[in-house]
């Protein structure tokens, strides 16, 4: 069994390295970005004037004479618009200094161009002995932002961010709830020998730690084989950053870390076990099973709580995967759109700016047929309304959606409103209610254009609306609302005065041609803005992908679980076969049948899984799934003791014959 646990060992170090390093590839630039040392994140610029918003000159001037002046290197994050969804920053610099590899220099030349001060912008120092403090202080007095020094992630806390998902978290654990079974197998199988070690004059620590002290040092040559094999793959495939090598050696050496510890704590139960039995006992064979018994039994229970997560993981991502399978067949049809959902919007913006976004979007909405489309999915309890669709006329050209009259020449505090036939009886109540709504939208300041229905059309019941919603921040996929109210609108009829109202939308607003896209933002000034352009159907089938893996990583986890489970119930059948040998074999011999013979030990089995379902229900508030898990487990019970019956029966028969 020895040689079990430690092949087991041997193998699970090398799972777990792959999983780290299949995890660590695409989220690198994440983890050199989140590893940078202290630095100063520009919270927003509220305090500022609008009017008199300093030039990116001006800022990069005066970080440069900052960092000159106090012999530093820093660095700001630079996030370019893309064509897909991925994380790849380049580094602005202000000062003496080298960037680490893998971190891409920004152009000097093209510094000026970026917004410097904008929500999100963050400062760090890569060398020297400034304080972020200090340098959040300076960047508040000078240019009137409120900003706030933040510290390095912790290797912990970056642990956490990139393996944090509940399927990955449930596959390491029924690894190491592997390794925890099969070391208190063979701890059982030893205690024998513990046994006549302790009669000889050994310690009661040395004897039961022993074992965990050899686990050590092969966990440890495991451990140097994976680190080395890591950095050496890392540097093949062009990873070469520091960062990314500290952190994947700190995976592997916690992952470590946690076997040494579980080989600890077996051992120290197996201690407690030792010093409350009788040696004598133990050199002629007879265990402490009662003991023994009830320590596999709560393994039992810890186990079967991560079946019922595994299998309440498996069926989640089963249903979620079919369902944005299907959302993707119509994503198809939408290829041609882009989207850019992290646009850093200020909170305070000069009216030449705000005039410069309205005129993009209404630009964008009727000359290359942009879509808005505004669902209230996201909205608190109190404003979430589902039933409703705020979109311009390009969506319901693009979703085919017939009308009487044309909306694309809706002039200044004009919207039309397409209702479903079943609600045409509220017609007048739903047109005053978005005249009043629609009109509080467009005030800013004093001004505010008074919204009216020109049009009110019937559409028939029973449509289906696709939404374009790829905003997964907010935690939900949904992609088609069924028999909405349609109200539609264009920046034309809604007025200049709602540009910024129009960019704070962005999650919503869908653009056609990335080029041409870029070109106009950059022409009205806006190009800085953005820092993501992104195609809406890769960004689906991307989060279509990470459904894929999280489905694989429970099934994993499942099937691992399964085998860890199904070893303790042997283990529980043959502690009790050794334990109650003698009245089994008095019973046997007497003609008693089988079943009769361990009817006891079945209903102490059967009461602890009537006492297992409403504990694994209440911490995992999944009862069907804990329904599940406690008949699978009553039916493997049954089936490992209709085996260890028949084992038994034949081994007493050959007994008797002399065999």
């Amino acid at each position: 069994m020895k040689k079990i646990k430690y092949i087991f060992l041997a193998v699970a170090t090398m799972l777990v390295t792959a999983f780290y390093i299949i995890n660590i590839q695409p989220k690198s630039q994440d983890i050199i970005a989140d590893r940078l040392p202290k630095g100063v994140l520009v919270a927003n610029n509220a305090e500022q004037n609008p009017n008199h918003i300093p030039s990116n000159q001006e800022v990069l001037v005066a970080l440069d004479n900052y960092a000159k002046t106090h012999k530093l290197f820093i660095v700001a994050t630079v996030v370019t618009p893309e064509g897909n969804a991925g994380f790849h920053p380049e580094y602005m610099t202000f000062g003496k200094g080298i960037l680490g590899n893998n971190m891409i220099l920004f152009p000097k030349a093209d510094r000026a161009d970026n917004e410097l001060l904008g929500m999100g912008a963050t400062y760090n120092i890569l060398r020297g002995h400034g304080s972020a403090e200090e340098l959040s202080q300076y960047l508040s007095q000078k240019f009137h932002v409120m900003t706030s020094a933040v510290s390095k992630m912790s290797l912990f806390d970056e642990y956490y961010n990139i393996y944090g998902n509940p399927q990955a978290i449930t596959l390491l654990i029924s690894v190491f709830m592997a390794f925890v079974g099969l070391a208190i197998f063979v701890r059982i199988s030893e205690l024998r020998k513990s046994g006549i070690e302790l009669l000889s004059g050994k310690t009661l620590l040395n004897t039961v730690f022993s074992e965990s002290i050899r686990d050590m040092k092969f966990i440890a040559i495991l451990t140097i084989i994976a680190m080395i094999g890591t950095s050496s793959y890392l540097l093949i495939t062009g990873l070469s950053n520091l960062s990314l090598h500290i952190f994947a050696l700190f995976s592997i050496f916690f992952s470590s870390l946690i076997f040494v510890l579980l080989s600890c704590l077996v051992s120290a139960i197996i201690m407690i076990i030792l010093s409350r039995s009788q040696l004598n006992s133990l050199i002629k064979g007879k265990l402490p099973t009662i003991a023994l018994m009830v320590l596999v039994v709560l393994m039992q229970f810890a186990v079967s709580l991560v079946l019922v997560t595994s299998l309440s993981g498996i069926h989640y991502n089963q249903i979620e995967l079919k369902k944005q399978e299907a959302d993707l067949d119509k994503w198809k049809q939408q290829k041609e759109y882009y989207t850019f959902p992290y646009a850093s919007i200020n909170l305070q913006v000069s009216n030449q700016e705000a005039k410069a976004w309205w005129n993009f979007y209404n630009i964008e909405v009727t000359k290359d047929d942009a879509i808005f489309v505004r669902h209230d999915l996201f909205a608190g309890p109190e404003e979430s309304s589902q039933d409703q669709l705020f979109v311009t006329p390009s969506y319901l050209k693009a979703q085919h959606i017939k009308t009487k009259e044309d909306f694309s020449n809706l002039k200044l505090g004009e919207y039309a409103l397409l209702i479903p036939k079943k609600q045409m009886k509220n017609r007048q109540k739903l047109i005053t209610k978005y005249n009043k709504s629609l009109t509080e939208t467009t005030q800013n300041g004093k001004k505010e254009t008074k919204m009216k229905a020109k049009y009110v059309e019937e559409v028939p019941n029973g449509e289906k609306r696709f939404i374009y919603n790829v905003a997964y921040e907010k935690m939900t996929t949904q992609q088609e609302i069924s028999d909405p109210i349609i109200i539609v609108i264009t920046p034309q009829s809604s007025g200049e005065e709602t540009g910024i109202s129009w960019a704070g939308d962005n999650d919503y607003f869908f653009v056609k041609g990335k080029e041409q896209t870029i070109n106009r933002l950059k022409k009205l000034g806006l190009y800085d803005k953005v820092h993501y352009l992104v195609n809406a159907y890769g960004q689906y089938e991307a989060q279509t992908n990470l459904v894929k893996e999280s489905l694989n990583m429970a099934i994993m986890s499942a099937i691992i679980t399964i085998i860890v489970i199904s070893f303790f119930y042997i283990l529980l059948h043959v502690l009790y076969f050794t334990h109650f040998r003698r009245t089994i074999v008095i019973k046997f011999i007497s003609g008693m049948p089988n079943l009769r013979i361990h009817r006891p030990f079945i209903f102490v089995e059967l009461g602890l899984l009537l006492i297992l379902l409403p504990t694994l229900t209440i911490i995992s508030n999944e009862f069907l799934y804990s329904l599940f898990v406690v008949c699978a487990l009553w039916f493997i019970s049954l089936i490992i003791l209709l085996v260890q019956m028949k084992n038994f029966e034949n081994g007493q028969i050959n007994s008797l014959k002399g065999e």
